[in-house]
């Protein structure tokens, strides 16, 4: 496969190293790193194909770090098993979507939630301590339950691990610490993924939709990034056990930047394609 030529085994090396310690420190899954550095490094311009990478790697980034953040005791697992079956479902759903509607306004109005969400997260930069944190004895089961929706939706229609919307709304909507809402994130995103992945490939055997690469070309790059995500996965994991709260949440922050940035431009593009 010309793909993966000796300079793109480079590539992909770097990539899989430097998406592994954000995915571990941040909780998320590496798609949002992974989607830009393929379509501008890489120059891939089939969607479909680079989802299927990212779904595949993601399983191991998001069991890796998971196994760190179980370790460092950060997680309830209460919650995230209300979140899990919700996710599922709205994978499904977003998935479905993807396919029948255009996706530039999913994403302008992702973006701009990012946006908001990185104003709450700055804000608690400049106080004090990390706020009053809910216990999870206290944290409503319903709420919990639903945040499982937008998180599939993000998994389905834009072939990313959901943890950068999940986490800040378990911030927001359920009064929870950063460090257990990225614990959170990364355990409910395994299953999430799994399902993505199973979709993606199976829509590629059935239909093509890594043309002109075959349906098994996806696993065969994610092969070679693997062993790099694991490592950094796991790592980024453990740091956030050490990492005082305001410097998960700067870094969080810039990653959150950087993915409103990324939706809002992608979502303004496409818009501009279908309108002229």
């Amino acid at each position: 496969m010309e793909f993966l030529s000796a300079q793109n085994l480079a590539f992909l090396t770097v990539l899989g190293l430097i998406t592994g310690l954000v995915s571990g420190l941040v909780g998320i899954g590496g798609g949002i790193i992974m989607i830009p550095a393929f379509t501008i490094l890489f120059g891939i311009d089939n969607p479909q194909f680079i989802k299927g990478i990212t779904f595949t790697c993601m399983i191991f980034t998001s069991a890796s770090s998971a196994a760190g953040h179980y370790r460092s005791g950060n997680m309830f697992p209460g919650v995230v098993k209300r979140i899990v079956p919700t996710a599922l479902a709205g994978v499904l759903a977003g998935y479905a979507m993807g396919r029948a509607i255009p996706p530039w306004s999913f994403e302008v109005l992702f973006g701009l939630f990012l946006l908001y969400v990185i104003a709450v997260n700055v804000r608690s930069l400049l106080a004090r301590g990390e706020g009053i944190c809910a216990l999870e004895d206290e944290i409503s089961k319903t709420r919990a339950t639903l945040l499982g929706i937008p998180m599939g939706l993000v998994v389905g229609v834009l072939g990313v691990g959901g943890g950068a919307v999940l986490t800040p709304c378990q911030q927001v909507f359920l009064r929870m610490g950063l460090k257990n809402s990225i614990a959170n994130s990364t355990v409910a995103m395994i299953p999430a993924v799994l399902v993505g992945f199973a979709l993606s490939t199976g829509s590629a055997a059935v239909y093509g939709d890594f043309s002109p690469h075959p349906w098994w070309s996806a696993a065969a790059v994610s092969g070679v990034m693997v062993p790099w995500l694991i490592g950094g996965a796991y790592a980024g994991a453990r740091l956030t056990a050490v990492i005082p709260v305001k410097a998960i949440t700067a870094v969080f922050c810039v990653v959150l930047a950087a993915t409103a940035g990324q939706m809002i431009y992608m979502g303004a593009c496409d818009a501009l394609t279908a309108a002229g």
